[in-house]
């Protein structure tokens, strides 16, 4: 019983050594933004690999071979044109 009381007496006191104590590391907890970040990580995987997939059915061509040209008429006529002046 006197060697238990001793050894709480001594861990009550503080070191005296030179050598700096070393604390302990607390792992992180796995919380909601750890799993935010995986879904993340799978999301933008799953992107990655649908325009690849997309970008494979067109064999990587980026441009096209003949630019289209489109057809604008105007929206007024002859007959709209008198009551503007």
């Amino acid at each position: 019983m006197s060697s238990l009381l001793n050894e709480q007496s001594n861990e009550s006191q503080p070191e005296t050594s030179s050598v700096p104590s070393i604390q302990r590391y607390r792992k992180p907890r796995f919380d909601s933004y750890t799993m935010m970040l995986i879904v993340s990580l799978i999301a933008i995987a799953l992107a990655i690999t649908c325009l690849y997939l997309t970008m494979e059915t067109y064999e990587w061509k980026f441009r096209l071979k003949d630019k289209p040209v489109a057809q604008i008429e105007s929206p007024i006529t002859q007959s709209d044109t008198t009551y503007l002046v």
